[in-house]
């Protein structure tokens, strides 16, 4: 299911061929985070900037309901895993300093750790170690509100059996950057948020961003909500001793595309280094960075989540362009956010989403009618329809199915991946069940039955 939603999370970071002087349309954006605040779809902030100048500027909703206080600039976001990026420029600040190299074995530090003789630093930096991703473990969920030390994290490292063999894929792990954290105060003698505020932070100026804690409201800290039938309701926290270097940071957008900038501007590594940072493989995975390449026109970032808290960070290098989404409450994907605030940036027609729409129910047999192969020129994959006990499945070629709710006007919807249907109509004004529209974000595909 990861697999599936990152795919088609990819599919709408449509082209970003913006002109440098083109102007953005200011409305249309409001018109869009109106829409998605009166909704109750999001509250948080939303940064463009291009070179040094911010473009636009939005915060949504409440940081704290029960206080409650406004989103703002000044409100701080957990944002997750967009902490790996700051974690990896500490490593390659590391190497810098002859300190470590990328092919240093990890059995250095972590004797213990399962298969460490033949995992290296860069196996950890792009996920290509085969550790077992600690977050994925179905007793996570009993200890991540919970304080842990660093001698108790590495342990529950150490006791899973290895995911994969080294070297032989990809496959995203928190557990690589809980041990890039270690290796970092192994070498520094310093705690992971005095070495990131030492070798980043306080060097190019971030004002809202560190190590997170407790959440504190007085210090203008958001907590995250979850959309529960007609209100939100807040979400536990993770205890901040856990995500450390894989997802513990705290920071705002306008700190975020500054982070950014700096980084691409070779102001916190080398070029050699951040080079080697964006030594893209597979899937896009980098040191730290993902990339995505849609019409030729490179985007590399990251995205977070930790709790309710969700957050995109990107970069266009062939414009100089920096966009940045940080949210404590989210009630559609991430990605359908950035692929609309791309398709504005652009200039480019928007479909504004239809929140009106109403669940409908429909009869097995009826549903049988949409069961199919369908494919699409313009789409890499077939998606297959199956209606089983009486709920329609969509799965795309190598992927899991998916349930698909369905809705007026020949609309199905997965709210998961942002993903929706809309079959055509036929001459008698019924359905057309031959053909259908896909749309996730600002990515629109057609496809008919084989």
């Amino acid at each position: 299911m990861q697999n599936l939603i990152t795919l088609f999370v990819f599919t709408i970071l449509i082209s970003f061929s913006i002109n440098a002087q083109q102007k953005i349309d200011i409305d249309k954006l409001n018109q869009y985070f109106d829409l998605l605040d009166k909704h109750n779809k999001i509250m948080g902030s939303i940064n463009i900037a291009q070179g040094e100048e911010i473009v636009y500027e939005r915060h949504v909703g409440l940081a704290n309901i029960e206080v409650p206080i406004e989103n703002s600039a000044e409100i701080k976001y957990r944002v997750g895993s967009i902490s790996k990026v700051f974690t990896s420029v500490l490593i390659f600040q590391l190497i810098e300093e002859e300190k470590i190299s990328l092919k240093s074995k990890i059995s250095v530090f972590f004797p213990n750790l399962p298969n460490a003789e033949n995992i290296s630093i860069s196996n950890l930096l792009n996920h290509s170690s085969g550790i077992f991703n600690l977050t994925n473990d179905e007793n996570f969920r009993n200890v991540y509100t919970k304080p842990q030390s660093r001698k108790q994290l590495l342990g529950m490292i150490e006791g899973f059996e290895p995911a994969f063999e080294t070297d032989s894929k990809h496959e995203y792990s928190n557990s690589n950057y809980v041990l890039l954290t270690l290796i970092i105060e192994a070498l520094t003698g310093k705690s992971y948020g005095e070495i990131v505020e030492e070798k980043i932070v306080n060097k190019i100026g971030l004002e809202n961003t560190y190590l997170g804690k407790e959440i504190n409201i007085v210090n203008k800290e958001a907590s995250s909500y979850s959309y529960e039938g007609t209100e939100w309701k807040v979400e536990p926290e993770s205890d901040m001793s856990i995500p450390l270097g894989a997802g513990g940071m705290v920071s705002n957008p306008n700190d975020l595309n500054k982070f950014l900038k700096h980084l691409f501007d070779e102001k916190l590594v080398s070029s050699s280094s951040l080079q080697a940072m964006q030594d893209f493989e597979k899937d896009g995975y980098g040191r730290g960075l993902f990339k995505n390449e849609i019409d030729s026109i490179v985007v590399i970032g990251h995205s977070g989540a930790i709790d309710a808290f969700l957050a995109n960070a990107s970069y266009i290098p062939e414009k100089d362009l920096y966009f940045t989404v940080t949210t404590n409450g989210i009630g559609i994907p991430i990605g359908d956010v950035v692929g609309t605030m791309g398709s504005i940036i652009l200039g480019l027609p928007v479909e504004m989403p239809n929140f009106d729409l109403k669940q409908v129910e429909i009869v097995e047999e009826e549903l049988e009618k949409y069961d199919g192969v369908y494919a699409c020129s313009g789409f890499p994959l077939e998606i297959t329809l199956t209606t089983t006990d009486g709920v329609l499945y969509a799965q795309a070629t190598g992927q899991d199915a998916f349930p698909l709710k369905p809705y007026e006007d020949r609309h199905f919807k997965f709210d998961l991946a942002g993903i929706t249907l809309i079959f055509g109509e036929d001459e008698k004004g019924g359905v057309d069940y031959k053909t259908f529209v896909m749309k996730q974000g600002a990515g629109k595909y057609e496809f008919k039955r084989k």
